[in-house]
């Protein structure tokens, strides 16, 4: 039965172990202080997480369908942690319990599977009842009512007599056979019959002796060829008994791994809306042509300091594919380019998004090009590196793709830069790229219009005229300045008398 909550395309109990190129995108987005929240010490939800935001590559309908079911789970966060806990302890008793159980006789398998799969039955009747709760979304309505069709109560009265038999040490089962040439046996399937009381039990045996010849035979306490033989006969009859239980035991097993998945991505959602300050705007994203933003925040930043010292930021853009960022020095633009980049990921994965409204276009990668330190290892210069790197992100590419760079190529001077950023960002834009990017370059600006049809969008750090910082991107040219003394005055003038 497959658990259908989330995720229409993908499987988040997958292990996802991330790419370089996004090993880099998670570092210069700064994604591990909110990652570290919603996953507080929980592997499974981190790895929840991460496969939603670097693999989720939704289409409109399967993202307004996870965006329903997370409203859902948000609405009954009480009981989504409950659920999770439980699909949780679950699979750690049945992995506590069940560590020997790769080898054996078929016979054991059948009775230790058979007490293992009774813990999943006994957690699917608690899962089940859940299905009361007022449920809205088509994800969680879905989800029980197929869990009723495969587990209604008779069923799972019926699946829990015959697996508590199963394990018993004097099982209520025998298997038929009949003979063949050289005393072999024929084995059949499985006669089950229900355990009856002691005088249905001796009225039977009766009728038995009465009808049929009884034939029983015993085996010698030194014996042991006979042992063996007989030990042999019974693998044989338990092996496709033995076969049927370990199906169902790892077919329970990936139900509940699949679960636990999905419901861990819901719960690493609802740790991060309870961290998050109060009044901090939240949203759902939007698939558009047009990418319209409204009062979009740092997540990081929130994480950190109350809702109202965080600075909001809102964009618009109809079909302009690059934007260029500029102006003052400390002025918020690396913490915009950011906060883009970290909305774009939550909100095609499904996640909140902390902005009032959140239009935008869908892509199937996002990826990274942010200025590093110097080589420690001095194994290559600064803009051998750079150059390395943006070599690397192309070649990795996958349409429709966005690409932030945040100052790239300013490790030589500035006309050099400018000619290589130009070049390289109108190549990409021309390939059908949506690029922001951050940059101190004056001169690259009126060189991109040599290499490209395409009309930036400009925007700028706001300074005010008191050479305070606003943290307020506007819509603005280039300037040749960024107004780096200002910096220099704040920490080195000497205050006016």
């Amino acid at each position: 039965m497959k658990v259908q909550l989330i995720d229409l395309t993908d499987s988040f109990a997958v292990p996802f172990k991330m790419t370089p190129i996004q090993q880099l995108t998670y570092q210069d987005l700064e994604l591990e202080p909110i990652l570290s929240v919603m996953a507080k010490n929980d592997e499974h939800i981190q790895q929840a997480v991460l496969t939603g935001w670097f693999l989720s590559v939704l289409d409109e309908s399967q993202l307004r369908y996870r965006q329903a079911a997370i409203r859902d789970a948000l609405k009954n966060a009480e009981i989504i942690t409950a659920l999770y806990h439980l699909s949780d302890t679950t699979i750690l008793k049945v992995i506590d319990e069940g560590w020997g159980l790769l080898m054996g006789s078929a016979s054991y398998q059948v009775s230790s599977k058979a007490n293992l799969i009774k813990l999943f039955l006994q957690a699917i009747k608690q899962v089940k009842e859940q299905a009361t709760n007022r449920w809205e979304s088509t994800a969680f309505k879905q989800f029980f009512q197929r869990l009723e069709q495969t587990f209604s109560q008779e069923k799972l009265n019926q699946m829990y007599q015959v697996i508590s038999s199963l394990g018993d040490y004097s099982p209520s089962y025998a298997f038929s056979t009949s003979l063949l040439a050289g005393l072999q046996g024929d084995m059949a399937e499985l006669d089950y019959y229900v355990k009856q009381n002691r005088a249905a039990k001796i009225f039977r045996d009766v009728q038995t002796h009465l009808s049929t010849k009884f034939v029983s035979f015993v085996i010698g306490d030194r014996d042991d060829n006979s042992s063996q033989a007989l030990g042999r006969y019974e693998n044989r009859a338990m092996w496709n008994l033995a076969t049927e239980v370990s199906n169902t035991f790892f077919e329970l097993k990936h139900f509940f791994n699949e679960l636990r998945a999905q419901l861990a991505f819901m719960q690493g959602v609802i740790n991060l809306k309870r961290t998050l300050p109060a009044k901090t705007p939240l949203t759902f994203a939007k698939y558009s042509t047009e990418i319209k933003i409204t009062d979009l925040r740092n997540v990081v930043l929130l994480l950190n300091h109350s809702a109202e010292q965080v600075i909001g930021n809102s964009f618009n853009s109809k079909e302009q594919p690059l934007w260029i960022i500029s102006g003052a020095n400390q002025g918020g633009k690396t913490t915009t380019l950011r906060s883009l980049g970290q909305a774009q990921l939550m909100g095609q994965s499904g996640m909140l998004v902390t902005a009032q409204s959140f239009n935008c276009k869908h892509f199937k990668q996002l990826v990274t090009h942010f200025k590093r330190e110097e080589d420690s290892q001095l194994s290559a210069g600064k803009l051998a590196e750079e150059m390395q790197r943006m070599q690397q992100i192309i070649a990795d590419l996958h349409q429709p793709a966005m690409v932030l760079m945040n100052e790239s190529f300013s490790s030589t001077n500035e006309h050099e830069g400018s000619i290589i950023s130009s070049q390289i960002m109108a190549g990409l834009v021309n390939s059908g790229v949506t690029l922001i990017a951050v940059t101190h370059q004056y001169e690259f600006s009126r060189m991109l219009a040599n290499y490209s049809k395409v009309k930036p969008l400009y925007f700028r750090a706001e300074r005010r005229a008191d050479g305070q910082r606003s943290f307020k991107i506007i819509p603005g040219q280039p300037r040749e300045t960024s107004y780096g003394i200002d910096i220099f005055n704040r920490f080195f003038s000497s205050p006016t008398s």
